[in-house]
């Protein structure tokens, strides 16, 4: 098949490769000199090292030119004080940079580069500011040795720049299995991640996507451990077994808080110092990886699983006399499954006294009908001080819900889910957003889709709501204990059809806010992908209902999706 590289450096016209004059010439077997054809060869490399020469002297010339160009026409570039300049330059950063403590991604690595090609005293403030260059990227992707080499030298220079400050280090390869490899290019791609290595006591977060060769080339380096976090992926398919136990970092009574791992990197690939870890996002794992990190990272608070696949059948079931997994430090906890069914066991096999957050959703839509009784005697065992709660319509209906919220009275906030909403607000290392494709999706459906089954499941669930809404009335409470410390509901999917008519019970009485018992609704929300017309065709004495408890400080709104969560007033119209 055709190289991936060669088709990439067609894309290029504008390169020109000069690594085809570095050779050795051969004597010309002629007798008394050189033949007509090696003497022109010698020509033809004379006038190219001399364009050459013209084309670095033009080069120049050009940057003079943008120099004196840029002091004509704009004078209070270069004028600015460097204080002002520092600002600016910094304003250039992403979003992530301006984060408590620091949270980059790839291509903030190219701000000081851009910003010193608008003058020379630009260039040489941002040369000299060391907080430009703590972003290191080494990338192999259809790479050549002239490439590497080059971003060898470059990385080395960004290194000195940072005159030792924490770094953010991404570390990405993408080459195609069946690439032929060039044995000098891969020498380079080795000293590139050799200089990266070196620098290891100042990383402060690394990222790296890397093949197995790669991965174990890197670690034998004698790595120092990140002081905040680690983001490990592989760019190619790799057996769970080939790496097992390779220890990344040299010691380990220290180590990062933050871990990020994608499969087919599991638990035991590499050797972590788990018990520093405060924060997880573990995603393709199996059940029972997930279960042996509870048992590994005592100072976990909080911990996502994504996409758990379900583990072989003798891997999930319970072992007679085996204890209970209890995990004390969990706060805030998500768990999905995708493809298949969700491994039950797994929940009958951990407590999690102190969990304050829970999420819990599932893309299959087979063979769910276990999961609300699982959960049920999972919350039922925790008793935990659940405040917040998310759970999803396709695996839970109204009656379920209600049975969940009994054993959760602590909880304030519940967002209940019919359709999951693009994820416009995370970005990963490499700078590119998942709502960049989930977006369009979620835009490219008809504005008119309405999902009748949302209305079916709100009105069941307003009315177990409003049957138990925990007002006491002369001294006794005559409603069981439903969410009576529920603050904010909402509900989140497309097309919801939703039944207002039922709505305005389940907040009680609004002409007597404060009643002892009374349940705290304060703001009742719907997401959608645009601002709804008003609402037409209810009774009087139902938009009255509405309006007063607006009044009464309640918020009801639309969160308008994708964007950035905006919260716009439901209208109702009269007649």
């Amino acid at each position: 098949m055709p190289s991936s590289r060669g088709n990439c450096a067609s894309k290029t016209s504008n390169f020109v490769d000069f690594s085809q004059l570095k050779y050795s010439n051969s004597k010309c077997p002629i007798q008394d000199g050189a033949c007509n054809v090696c003497r022109e060869l010698l020509q033809a490399e004379k006038d190219v090292q001399d364009a050459v020469a013209r084309l670095r002297d033009a080069l120049n010339r050009h940057q003079d030119l943008k120099t004196a160009m840029n002091h004509a026409h704009s004078p209070i570039i270069r004028e600015l004080p460097v204080e002002i300049a520092c600002k600016i330059f910094k304003s250039c950063f992403s979003d992530g940079m301006w984060k408590k403590d620091g949270q980059p991604v790839a291509k903030d690595a190219l701000v000081p580069l851009k910003v010193g090609a608008v003058c020379r005293t630009w260039r040489q403030i941002a040369w000299s500011l060391p907080e430009l260059w703590t972003v290191v990227v080494v990338r192999r992707i259809y790479s050549t040795a002239s490439h590497n080499r080059n971003q060898y030298s470059l990385i080395k220079q960004r290194i000195l720049r940072s005159q030792g400050l924490p770094l953010y280090v991404f570390l990405k390869e993408e080459m195609d299995d069946e690439e032929d490899v060039d044995k000098a290019e891969l020498d380079y791609w080795k000293r590139c991640l050799r200089v990266a290595a070196k620098c290891s006591d100042q990383w402060k977060d690394v990222t790296m996507e890397l093949s197995s060769d790669s991965y174990e080339y890197v670690t034998s380096n004698k790595l120092i451990t990140p002081t905040r976090k680690v983001d490990l992926s592989c760019s190619q398919y790799m057996r769970y077994n080939k790496l097992t136990g390779l220890r990344l970092w040299q010691e380990s009574q220290s180590g990062p808080s933050q871990v990020t791992i994608t499969n087919p990197i599991r638990f035991a690939t590499y050797s972590i110092a788990w018990q520093h870890v405060s924060h997880v996002q573990a995603k393709g794992w199996p059940p029972e990886d997930c279960l042996t990190l509870l048992k590994h990272a005592p100072q976990l608070t909080t911990c996502s699983f994504k996409n758990v696949w379900r583990a072989p059948r003798d891997a999930d079931e319970n072992v007679p006399g085996e204890p209970v997994v209890s995990h004390s430090s969990l706060r805030h906890w998500s768990f999905h499954t995708a493809g298949t069914i969700l491994s039950t066991k797994f929940f009958d096999r951990i407590s999690l006294p102190n969990l304050e957050q829970f999420e819990h959703s599932s893309s299959n839509m087979k063979q769910l009908e276990d999961v609300p009784l699982v959960l049920l005697r999972f919350f039922s065992r925790c008793n935990f001080p659940l405040t917040k709660l998310s759970l999803s319509t396709r695996v839970f209906t109204p009656g379920d819900m209600a049975r969940i919220l009994e054993t959760a009275p602590s909880l304030i906030h519940l967002s209940v889910r019919f359709s999951e909403p693009p994820d416009n607000t995370d970005s990963n290392a490499w700078g590119t957003t998942d709502s960049d494709s989930s977006e369009s999706n979620f835009e490219g459906a008809e504005s008119d889709f309405e999902d009748p089954e949302s209305k079916t499941w709100m009105e069941s669930f307003f009315q177990h709501l409003s049957q138990a809404n925990p007002v006491i009335h002369e001294g006794v409470n005559n409603a069981h204990n439903l969410a009576p410390r529920l603050e904010s509901l909402e509900f989140v999917g497309e097309g919801l059809v939703i039944p207002w008519i039922f709505a305005p019970a389940i907040f009680g009485d609004p002409s007597e806010p404060r009643t002892a018992g009374r349940r705290p609704l304060k703001a009742l929300t719907f997401y959608s992908k645009r601002v709804p017309d008003p609402v037409s065709g209810l009774p009087d004495e139902t938009i009255t209902r509405l309006l007063s408890l607006r009044e009464a400080g309640i918020a009801i709104n639309y969160c308008i999706l994708p964007g950035r969560n905006l919260l716009v007033p439901v209208v109702w119209n009269r007649g």
